[in-house]
């Protein structure tokens, strides 16, 4: 059963898609990830409000390269994407951010004066109205683009597509996916997950199609320079997610001065994995088990893909265009 709960939040029509029960438990996940082995965080305990924020500052800055190539590969291409899709349309932005690339692809509607609704897509509410408004500013004298947020995870929004009125009355969708977020979680994962929605608009009779972008970057000096565990805006990032696990479980069983941040790139999966590390043993107590993390062991915080376009097709994509970047290291 989801609550879906439409309210005006500064001026932006968001739905509350989240289930009646959380869809999420983090708690439990908190729990089973820190008595299992290897030892694990959930990722999504890095996209609270401030980890988005956090998470935009890292975007920005000069080392993190997989924003400037996709801004490249829109700046060239994003005619010829929305060109592809029939008027009248809507995207399903899969994890919106700042929007700043949703922009320029919204912006090729206006130009084209091809009609769109753009739904954004994110757990980080008042981030995501926060961004939402700047965008509705930008296209408040439009004719062509209309803006609205659903606050949800990707699952709720599987069960939005299937049971919302509204989204039932669309005829094509076009499921934006860009960032490299695709690739944070494992091939099997995001072919399950692009599956279902495949299954929905199938059984809706919605036209569908995924635009996703992939890093397929493989120069270990370029990937480590933009995780850099001892740059500040990554580190901030990424130790966030202890921030968050304190409210989750409602006491500092996190002291984040205890912590640091750790990469390792395995080039033959594709795969850098993130991790957080202590500076000393700690003894945590969980769900009635004493569980103790020592110095220098890891505790998995997230991971990126670096996929190639078979790596893509593996996780279920049956890839019609192809847009790269000049390096051609980056896949749109």
């Amino acid at each position: 059963m989801l609550k879906v709960d439409p309210t005006i939040s500064q001026g932006i029509h968001v739905h509350h898609i989240r289930r009646q029960r959380d869809s999420v438990d983090l708690r439990k996940q908190i729990f089973d990830g820190l008595l299992s082995k290897p030892l694990q965080m959930p990722p999504l305990l890095l996209w609270n409000d401030e980890g988005q924020r956090l998470f935009d500052k890292l975007s920005e800055t000069s080392s993190y390269y997989l924003t400037t190539k996709e801004l490249e590969i829109l700046a060239h291409e994003a005619d010829a994407i929305v060109g592809s899709m029939p008027d009248h349309s809507a995207i399903i932005e899969l994890g919106c951010g700042s929007l700043q690339k949703t922009s320029i692809i919204l912006s090729s509607f206006e130009r084209q004066q091809q009609a769109v609704s753009y739904y954004a897509l994110d757990v980080s509410i008042n981030e995501m109205t926060r961004n939402l408004k700047k965008l509705a500013e930008r296209f408040r004298q439009t004719r062509f683009v209309k803006i609205q947020g659903l606050s949800g995870t990707y699952e709720d929004r599987v069960g939005w597509l299937a049971t919302s009125p509204a989204a039932r009355m669309l005829k094509s969708v076009s499921f934006l996916w860009v960032g490299n977020s695709i690739a944070n979680s494992p091939r099997p994962m995001a072919n399950s997950l692009l599956s279902r929605f495949a299954r929905v608009c199938t059984t809706l009779g919605i036209r569908y199609q995924f635009i996703v972008g992939a890093d397929a970057c493989n120069q270990v000096s370029k990937i480590t320079a933009a995780y850099n565990p001892a740059s500040k805006p990554f580190r901030d990032f990424i130790l966030n997610g202890l921030h968050h696990a304190n409210t989750v479980m409602g006491q500092d069983m996190f002291h984040v001065s205890d912590w640091a941040c750790a990469i390792e790139f395995n080039p033959l999966a594709h795969v850098l994995q993130v991790s957080s590390t202590l500076h000393r043993d700690v003894k945590l107590e969980i769900n009635g088990c004493s569980v103790t993390i020592r110095k220098g062991e890891k505790v998995s915080a997230t991971a990126s893909g670096k996929w190639t376009e078979e790596d893509t097709a593996e996780a279920g994509l049956q890839i019609t265009d192809s847009y790269l970047e000049r390096s051609q290291q980056y896949l749109l």
